[in-house]
């Protein structure tokens, strides 16, 4: 490979890379709007369309809550039989 090409994938790569990044972060479903979207009753599957896979689930006795995004910015679902019961939020 000559220097041309080199320099053509060295510089590529990294911008290629920083758009994917601000592609994902400004396409992020864990949002205001979104939070506002989710009401008592949906089913888990609606709350998925909306917010995406979660990122963890857990179940204890009847229940299973559910977390979207981190420590810093998220919403988490308690859901029973299937349906949403409770919704919180963290920096959004």
């Amino acid at each position: 490979m000559n220097k041309k090409k080199r320099a053509a994938i060295a510089f590529c790569k990294p911008t290629l890379t920083m758009l994917v990044l601000l592609t994902l972060i400004a396409c992020s479903n864990i949002n205001h709007d979104n939070y506002n979207k989710l009401e008592s009753g949906m089913s888990k599957e609606e709350v998925i369309v909306i917010l995406g896979q979660p990122e963890q689930c857990e179940h204890a006795f009847s229940f299973e809550t559910c977390r979207w995004g981190d420590d810093d910015k998220n919403i988490e679902a308690r859901f029973a039989a299937d349906n949403l019961l409770a919704k919180t939020a963290a920096g959004l």
